[in-house]
Protein backbone atom coordinates (compact mmCIF):
# COMPACT_ATOMS: atom_id res chain seq x y z
CA UNK A 1 0.00 0.00 0.00
CA UNK A 2 1.31 3.24 -0.97
CA UNK A 3 0.36 7.17 -0.33
CA UNK A 4 -2.01 8.86 -3.02
CA UNK A 5 -0.39 12.34 -3.20
CA UNK A 6 -2.59 13.03 -6.04
CA UNK A 7 -6.09 12.13 -4.40
CA UNK A 8 -4.83 13.14 -0.77
CA UNK A 9 -4.38 16.87 -2.25
CA UNK A 10 -7.43 16.97 -4.18
CA UNK A 11 -9.52 14.94 -1.51
CA UNK A 12 -7.90 16.80 1.78
CA UNK A 13 -7.24 13.45 3.78
CA UNK A 14 -4.73 10.40 3.56
CA UNK A 15 -5.77 8.34 0.50
CA UNK A 16 -3.73 5.19 -0.53
CA UNK A 17 -3.73 3.12 -3.36
CA UNK A 18 -2.79 -0.98 -3.41
CA UNK A 19 -2.88 -4.19 -5.92
CA UNK A 20 -4.65 -6.30 -2.76
CA UNK A 21 -6.95 -6.39 0.34
CA UNK A 22 -5.25 -6.41 3.51
CA UNK A 23 -7.54 -6.30 5.83
CA UNK A 24 -4.98 -6.17 8.64
CA UNK A 25 -3.18 -3.22 6.93
CA UNK A 26 -6.61 -0.88 6.18
CA UNK A 27 -7.35 -1.87 10.21
CA UNK A 28 -4.35 0.56 11.05
CA UNK A 29 -5.21 3.92 8.83
CA UNK A 30 -5.88 6.45 10.35
CA UNK A 31 -9.40 8.00 9.24
CA UNK A 32 -10.95 9.69 7.39
CA UNK A 33 -9.22 7.77 4.45
CA UNK A 34 -9.61 6.73 0.68
CA UNK A 35 -7.94 3.43 -0.86
CA UNK A 36 -7.81 2.44 -4.39
CA UNK A 37 -7.08 -1.14 -4.55
CA UNK A 38 -6.46 -2.50 -8.39
CA UNK A 39 -6.68 -6.09 -8.48
CA UNK A 40 -6.40 -8.97 -11.15
CA UNK A 41 -9.03 -10.98 -9.37
CA UNK A 42 -12.19 -10.21 -7.96
CA UNK A 43 -13.03 -9.55 -4.97
CA UNK A 44 -15.09 -11.25 -2.17
CA UNK A 45 -16.61 -8.37 -1.12
CA UNK A 46 -19.95 -9.84 0.35
CA UNK A 47 -18.06 -11.38 3.20
CA UNK A 48 -16.24 -7.49 3.83
CA UNK A 49 -19.28 -5.56 4.03
CA UNK A 50 -18.96 -3.85 7.21
CA UNK A 51 -15.59 -2.23 5.53
CA UNK A 52 -17.45 -0.22 2.84
CA UNK A 53 -15.70 -1.41 -0.69
CA UNK A 54 -17.43 -1.06 -4.01
CA UNK A 55 -16.54 -2.43 -7.16
CA UNK A 56 -16.77 0.64 -9.35
CA UNK A 57 -15.14 -0.56 -12.45
CA UNK A 58 -13.35 -2.98 -14.72
CA UNK A 59 -10.47 -1.38 -16.70
CA UNK A 60 -9.31 -3.06 -19.61
CA UNK A 61 -5.78 -3.09 -20.99
CA UNK A 62 -4.61 -2.16 -24.16
CA UNK A 63 -0.69 -2.70 -25.90
CA UNK A 64 0.51 -1.99 -29.16
CA UNK A 65 4.15 -2.92 -30.46
CA UNK A 66 5.17 0.15 -32.87
CA UNK A 67 7.10 -1.49 -35.91
CA UNK A 68 6.53 1.95 -38.13
CA UNK A 69 6.16 5.14 -38.45
CA UNK A 70 2.88 6.58 -38.94
CA UNK A 71 1.90 10.04 -40.90
CA UNK A 72 -0.38 11.96 -38.36
CA UNK A 73 -3.35 13.20 -40.56
CA UNK A 74 -3.17 16.69 -38.45
CA UNK A 75 -0.24 18.80 -37.17
CA UNK A 76 0.87 17.62 -33.51
CA UNK A 77 3.15 19.49 -31.61
CA UNK A 78 4.68 19.08 -28.04
CA UNK A 79 2.55 21.62 -25.55
CA UNK A 80 3.99 25.27 -24.42
CA UNK A 81 3.06 27.53 -21.14
CA UNK A 82 0.74 29.38 -23.16
CA UNK A 83 -1.87 26.59 -24.08
CA UNK A 84 -2.30 25.59 -20.84
CA UNK A 85 -5.85 27.49 -20.46
CA UNK A 86 -6.84 26.07 -23.64
CA UNK A 87 -5.93 22.30 -22.77
CA UNK A 88 -7.75 23.31 -19.29
CA UNK A 89 -10.77 24.19 -20.81
CA UNK A 90 -10.97 21.52 -23.17
CA UNK A 91 -10.47 18.59 -20.17
CA UNK A 92 -13.10 20.43 -18.49
CA UNK A 93 -15.65 20.01 -21.28
CA UNK A 94 -14.97 16.95 -22.68
CA UNK A 95 -17.24 14.20 -21.52
CA UNK A 96 -15.63 11.10 -19.95
CA UNK A 97 -15.90 7.79 -18.00
CA UNK A 98 -13.75 7.63 -15.80
CA UNK A 99 -14.16 6.25 -11.70
CA UNK A 100 -13.90 9.20 -10.04
CA UNK A 101 -17.48 9.63 -11.92
CA UNK A 102 -18.87 6.28 -11.48
CA UNK A 103 -18.22 6.28 -7.68
CA UNK A 104 -21.53 8.11 -5.72
CA UNK A 105 -19.65 8.80 -2.42
CA UNK A 106 -17.52 10.85 -4.28
CA UNK A 107 -18.58 14.97 -4.46
CA UNK A 108 -19.70 16.96 -7.60
CA UNK A 109 -16.94 19.40 -6.70
CA UNK A 110 -14.07 16.78 -6.21
CA UNK A 111 -15.67 15.34 -9.81
CA UNK A 112 -15.60 18.57 -11.13
CA UNK A 113 -12.09 19.38 -10.44
CA UNK A 114 -9.96 15.91 -10.68
CA UNK A 115 -9.01 16.50 -14.50
CA UNK A 116 -7.97 19.94 -14.72
CA UNK A 117 -5.70 19.11 -11.35
CA UNK A 118 -4.49 16.19 -13.42
CA UNK A 119 -3.54 18.51 -16.89
CA UNK A 120 -1.96 20.85 -13.93
CA UNK A 121 0.25 18.56 -12.52
CA UNK A 122 1.58 18.04 -15.56
CA UNK A 123 2.57 22.23 -15.79
CA UNK A 124 3.93 21.48 -11.97
CA UNK A 125 6.08 18.92 -13.03
CA UNK A 126 4.29 16.17 -10.72
CA UNK A 127 3.12 14.37 -13.40
CA UNK A 128 3.55 12.78 -17.05
CA UNK A 129 6.96 13.28 -19.22
CA UNK A 130 5.18 14.54 -22.05
CA UNK A 131 2.24 16.78 -23.12
CA UNK A 132 1.14 16.53 -26.87
CA UNK A 133 -1.47 18.63 -29.30
CA UNK A 134 -3.71 18.40 -32.81
CA UNK A 135 -3.90 21.71 -33.70
CA UNK A 136 -4.05 24.35 -36.41
CA UNK A 137 -2.71 27.43 -35.68
CA UNK A 138 -4.50 28.29 -32.20
CA UNK A 139 -6.95 25.91 -32.17
CA UNK A 140 -6.21 22.63 -30.24
CA UNK A 141 -8.28 19.82 -31.05
CA UNK A 142 -6.93 17.43 -28.78
CA UNK A 143 -4.31 16.38 -26.90
CA UNK A 144 -2.85 13.07 -24.97
CA UNK A 145 -0.28 13.04 -22.15
CA UNK A 146 2.48 10.36 -21.72
CA UNK A 147 4.63 8.90 -18.97
CA UNK A 148 7.72 7.17 -20.30
CA UNK A 149 9.18 4.24 -18.66
CA UNK A 150 12.16 2.90 -21.08
CA UNK A 151 11.09 1.50 -23.97
CA UNK A 152 7.26 2.31 -23.11
CA UNK A 153 5.15 5.41 -23.21
CA UNK A 154 1.66 4.91 -21.20
CA UNK A 155 -1.58 6.76 -22.75
CA UNK A 156 -2.07 8.84 -19.16
CA UNK A 157 -4.55 11.01 -20.70
CA UNK A 158 -6.16 11.45 -23.77
CA UNK A 159 -9.21 14.01 -24.32
CA UNK A 160 -10.51 15.07 -27.62
CA UNK A 161 -12.17 18.36 -28.05
CA UNK A 162 -15.88 17.42 -28.37
CA UNK A 163 -16.59 19.41 -31.23
CA UNK A 164 -13.65 17.90 -33.14
CA UNK A 165 -13.97 13.67 -32.87
CA UNK A 166 -14.06 11.57 -35.47
CA UNK A 167 -12.11 13.48 -37.30
CA UNK A 168 -8.71 11.27 -36.67
CA UNK A 169 -7.70 13.49 -33.98
CA UNK A 170 -6.84 10.39 -31.44
CA UNK A 171 -5.28 8.79 -34.43
CA UNK A 172 -2.79 11.46 -35.24
CA UNK A 173 -1.83 11.88 -31.35
CA UNK A 174 -0.89 8.44 -31.54
CA UNK A 175 0.90 8.37 -35.14
CA UNK A 176 3.05 11.40 -33.89
CA UNK A 177 4.13 9.72 -30.45
CA UNK A 178 4.51 6.84 -32.48
CA UNK A 179 6.97 8.88 -34.61
CA UNK A 180 8.65 10.66 -31.63
CA UNK A 181 9.65 7.63 -29.72
CA UNK A 182 9.67 5.34 -32.51
CA UNK A 183 13.22 4.00 -31.53
CA UNK A 184 13.86 1.67 -34.17
CA UNK A 185 10.98 -0.38 -33.92
CA UNK A 186 11.36 -1.43 -29.80
CA UNK A 187 8.39 1.21 -28.71
CA UNK A 188 5.62 -0.03 -26.61
CA UNK A 189 2.62 1.83 -26.08
CA UNK A 190 0.05 0.99 -23.32
CA UNK A 191 -3.13 2.25 -22.49
CA UNK A 192 -6.10 1.63 -20.37
CA UNK A 193 -9.71 2.05 -19.88
CA UNK A 194 -13.23 1.49 -18.33
CA UNK A 195 -14.75 -1.55 -19.72
CA UNK A 196 -18.14 0.44 -20.70
CA UNK A 197 -15.59 2.89 -22.23
CA UNK A 198 -16.92 1.24 -25.64
CA UNK A 199 -15.90 4.78 -27.59
CA UNK A 200 -12.38 4.48 -26.27
CA UNK A 201 -12.36 0.40 -26.48
CA UNK A 202 -13.18 0.91 -30.39
CA UNK A 203 -10.35 3.42 -30.97
CA UNK A 204 -7.57 1.44 -29.72
CA UNK A 205 -8.33 -1.52 -31.63
CA UNK A 206 -9.07 0.51 -34.73
CA UNK A 207 -5.60 2.27 -34.17
CA UNK A 208 -3.97 -1.16 -33.81
CA UNK A 209 -3.67 -2.05 -29.91
CA UNK A 210 -4.26 -5.87 -28.62
CA UNK A 211 -6.05 -6.93 -25.09
CA UNK A 212 -3.34 -7.95 -22.63
CA UNK A 213 -5.57 -8.11 -19.78
CA UNK A 214 -7.54 -6.52 -17.25
CA UNK A 215 -7.87 -5.62 -13.36
CA UNK A 216 -10.81 -4.71 -11.43
CA UNK A 217 -11.24 -0.89 -9.29
CA UNK A 218 -12.60 -0.64 -5.70
CA UNK A 219 -12.93 2.04 -3.98
CA UNK A 220 -12.91 1.70 0.13
CA UNK A 221 -14.06 5.11 1.59
CA UNK A 222 -14.02 5.80 5.42
CA UNK A 223 -14.95 9.64 6.05
CA UNK A 224 -15.87 9.26 10.18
Amino acid sequence: MIKDLFLTKLFGYNCYKSNKLNLNEIKKIQRPFFLTIKSKSKLNIKNNQSMRISLISKQINFKKKVLKEENNLIKCRKAKSSDKKNILKIAQNSPSVSRFLIDKTISKTFKKNYKKEWILNYFRKKRGDNLLLACLNKTIYGFILLIKKKNQVIIDQIIVDKRYVKKKVGTSLINYLSKLYFNNGKLTITAGTSIDNHIAKKFYVKNGFKKFGAHFIYHLKFVK
